[in-house]
């Protein structure tokens, strides 16, 4: 039973019960609004961060799947476009052609033209790769060879090729031709070594046109999954620009004549052409639309693409849950506030019945509690107590409420009342131990838990008084057995470094009574030609009680008792309380004398069988418990160890002497 508890038991009046209901209301409404906050703080920090995160990772994963994918069919593309112009490049009578358009002489080739040969070999080429055009421009960059059907090289093209007579690098990109339709040219030199020749300048190049409108724009165009605002593209760098290479899907531009600045921040395209940055971005896009872009660069070339996807359209589903989500708590937490307003309204009616039967009830428990309460002024008079009080003070009820706090006070405790009863009135509450007395005189340890509630209408202190007597006793007994524990630690130390019986034994019992805090010990020996137990060894408060004893460990009345059935049983003996305990009736009256209440008897062994014994004397019964009495033994048994091991010594060291007695005889 709770101080709270309590408290509500014992101020039964109509005006608190209106007061605790009003603060019930009041805890209700507030536990309603902390119940919208935490709801409301939970969809707009949670939820909706939760949300956005998740859809922007499934947009990370499927814009860059489709970007990779792009990217590996775009490269394997440019490879091959490249492989087919450095094949073309190896042909023995393109190289001838482009050496004697430099001015070499051109070889007869079995009364064909070379130039209408090496066209028709390009013509094959072209349409078995499906080119648009194939052409072999010399040295100066004048065409030699083309293939059949080709339109002429754009100026573009030709401007490109001559670039590359120049650089001596292959090279692919796209270009405008001069019809304005975009083409992609791959152009690659014919250098010296495929010639056989020593000459290090370009011979020539060969130049490969496609229709980027027959695989590349289908390739960039095609949506795996459609969306109203994604799309692929291609740009490249021009100047200070980024010039689109593919057709756009939100603007009537033609390819390769639509550029932006690069120096925008956030354009998706810009930030990969010039810091090469790939990867999955929340960015821009030409439009300077908010998008998630996924970019890559195309090895080989100096292309980068760029697939994204409108913000807007990537979060709308998400959007949409969000918004459901919103209406359907909103509407939730109106139908339990009208819900719990009706629930209110219907139980309103009922309070004051089941107010008064719940003061009744806890009433009941203040009385039935199963620690002492005790209600009193700040003067120290008692107002209320409960049964459980009676029985710890002894006094009835009436009696009890006629006395004050002091009267219950142990006198050396008194003085700390004035201060205690001060803390408590400030508020803050107590919980402390003192010492409580009852009627009969007795002493009780209690814990008390003070506080200061309304008790109709003024101040009180409400005390719950706790019994502490078992605790004590159980911390008592805590603490005794760790002080038999460091008495054994002790006497194993002894065990050892000493070699002596005699000795062993006296200090053994010396440390038991100093830090075992025993009233007595000794140490018997058995003489087995007397079936006397001889005493060896001993310590304590003894006032000759062990000169005028007479301890026998044979059937005899004087070894019938506690030392005597130990050795003769090889066992622990306990007498918890020599004035009941008959085993020590021959012993009582010496013992009583001396202190004696109660002792504890364990046998000493070596060679297999019982040597003497070691009995220990407290100067109080029910000191000897079944830990206490096994750790004894557990004593018994390091004594007994070390009794073996001396006694093995002395045989070792009389055998030793027998024989060099022996040997100088």
């Amino acid at each position: 039973m709770t101080t709270t508890d309590a408290a509500g038991a014992g101020a039964a009046s109509p005006r608190q019960g209106q007061g605790l209901r009003r603060r019930n209301t009041a805890v209700v409404v507030a536990a309603f609004a902390v119940v919208v906050a935490v709801e409301a703080a939970y969809f707009t920090c949670v939820y909706l961060p939760g949300g956005r995160a998740q859809a922007f990772a499934s947009w990370r994963g499927r814009l860059s799947a489709i970007a990779a994918d792009r990217q590996a069919a775009l490269e394997a593309w440019v490879r091959e476009r490249t492989a087919d112009a450095h094949v073309v490049a190896t042909y023995s009578k393109e190289i001838t052609a482009a050496a004697a358009g430099a001015g070499a002489a051109t070889p007869a080739s079995n009364g064909e033209g070379t130039g209408t040969h090496l066209a028709g070999l390009l013509d094959q080429f072209a349409q078995a790769y499906r080119y648009r055009g194939a052409y072999v421009l010399d040295a100066r960059g004048a065409e030699v060879a083309r293939s059949g059907g080709s339109p002429a090289l754009c100026n573009a093209c030709l401007a490109a090729a001559r670039a590359v007579l120049a650089s001596g690098a292959t090279t692919i990109d796209f270009y405008l031709g001069n019809g304005g339709a975009p083409v992609i040219a791959v152009i690659a030199p014919v250098t010296p070594a495929v010639a056989g020749t020593s000459i290090r300048s370009p011979l020539g190049v060969v130049v490969l046109t496609a229709d980027p409108a027959a695989w590349v724009y289908p390739l960039l165009l095609a949506e795996p999954v459609p969306t109203e605002s994604g799309e692929a593209l291609l740009v490249r760098r021009a100047g200070g620009s980024a010039l689109f290479l593919s057709p756009l899907r939100h603007r009537q531009a033609a390819p390769l004549t639509f550029t932006r600045p690069l120096d925008v921040t956030g354009f998706a395209a810009g930030e990969l052409l010039v810091g090469r940055k790939e990867g999955f971005f929340a960015s821009t896009d030409y439009r300077q639309v908010r998008v998630f872009a996924a970019t890559k660069m195309i090895a080989g070339t100096g292309w980068g693409l760029v697939v994204k996807v409108s913000r807007e359209e990537a979060l709308a589903p998400f959007a949409a849950r969000a918004w459901a989500i919103g209406v359907f708590l909103a509407l939730l937490t109106a139908a339990l506030a009208l819900a719990g307003f009706g629930f209110w309204r219907s139980r309103r009616a009922r309070y004051e019945v089941a107010l008064a039967r719940s003061e009744a009830r806890f009433a009941h428990l203040f009385d039935h509690a199963n620690d002492a309460v005790v209600v009193s002024r700040p003067d120290g008079r008692i107002l209320a107590v409960n049964a459980r009080a009676e029985a710890l003070y002894g006094y009835p009820r009436a009696e009890l409420l006629a006395l004050a706090v002091r009267d219950l006070r142990a006198p050396e405790t008194r003085p700390q009342l004035g201060d205690q009863v001060r803390q408590v009135l400030d508020g803050n509450g107590l919980v402390f131990e003192t010492v409580h007395v009852a009627n009969d005189g007795a002493p009780i340890p209690v814990e008390v838990s003070s506080r200061r509630i309304e008790w109709e209408g003024e101040p009180v202190l409400f005390s719950i008084v706790r019994d502490i007597r078992e605790r004590r006793a159980a911390e008592e007994r805590i603490r005794f057995l760790n002080r038999l524990l460091r008495t054994i630690s002790e006497v194993n130390q002894l065990v050892v470094r000493e070699r002596g019986r005699d000795r062993l034994l006296a200090e053994a019992c010396q440390i038991l009574v100093e830090h075992g805090e025993f009233h007595m010990v000794w140490v018997g020996l058995v003489e087995s030609e007397t079936g006397r137990v001889r005493p060896a060894a001993s310590a304590g408060f003894d006032d000759g009680y062990l000169a005028a004893a007479e301890v026998r460990f044979d059937d005899s009345p004087g070894g019938r008792g506690p030392t005597g059935t130990a050795i003769r049983e090889r066992r622990a003996v306990v007498a918890n309380d020599w004035e009941r305990d008959e085993r020590v009736a021959l012993w009582r009256a010496a013992g009583r004398e001396r202190g004696y209440r109660a002792s504890a008897t364990v046998p000493l062994e070596g060679g297999g069988a019982a040597v003497g014994a070691m009995t220990v004397y407290a100067d109080r019964p029910g000191v000897f418990t079944d830990e206490v009495v096994k750790l004894l033994v557990e004593l018994a048994g390091d004594l007994s160890f070390a009794l073996d091991a001396i006694e093995a010594e002395r045989q070792k060291a009389a055998a030793t002497a027998a024989l060099a007695a022996s040997e100088a005889r």
